[in-house]
């Protein structure tokens, strides 16, 4: 978990034992991310790295190939606690555009910026908040005991634009 949202225990530690899901997009799929909540951009930290396939065969055969491929974590502060985006770069994915700040610049080390004060970003349920010019994979995770994944979410159901991912955790 560290390593796939840039290395830092104490982000990661949020995330341990929470919910996530894993979104691929084939290059048949539409290609622009959405936020499945309300929420304020806190942060995001690009990790350089490969850009291997991630399609289903590179998955089964190569361990942590989302923690090598090149990627921008962001996170949220949302209504359900907090949440990562994480945007993973893969094979003929020229590049991860976010509508704050257009395209990530590919470089050698890790960059993180946060946002507070005037620097910060509000979105609602279904805005963009980037897309891939070709085709990759989105995860999202949310802090343990902040929210769960709708019931109805199953693994390799189809992700249209409106679905809900998240819902607010039932005691």
């Amino acid at each position: 978990m560290c390593a796939l949202l840039g290395g830092n225990k104490a982000d990661s530690d949020i995330y341990e034992n929470g919910n996530f899901a894993t979104i691929y997009l084939s290059p048949a799929n539409y290609h622009r991310i959405h936020m499945p909540c309300d929420g304020t951009l806190v942060k995001t930290v690009h990790v350089p790295g490969k850009l291997f396939p991630v399609g289903s065969r590179n998955i089964s055969n190569m361990p942590n190939l989302y923690t090598v491929n090149e990627r921008l974590v962001c996170f949220f502060d949302t209504d359900v606690g907090p949440m990562a985006v994480v945007m993973v770069g893969a094979a003929l994915v020229g590049s991860i555009n976010t509508t704050w700040g257009g395209t990530v610049v590919r470089r050698k080390g890790i960059e993180t910026l946060n946002y507070d004060g005037d620097n910060q970003y509000k979105f609602k349920r279904g805005d963009e908040i980037g897309y891939f010019k070709y085709g990759s994979t989105v995860i999202v995770l949310w802090a343990k005991d902040h929210g769960q994944l709708a019931e109805d979410l199953e693994h390799l159901t189809e992700v249209k634009f409106g679905r809900s991912l998240i819902v607010e955790k039932k005691d």
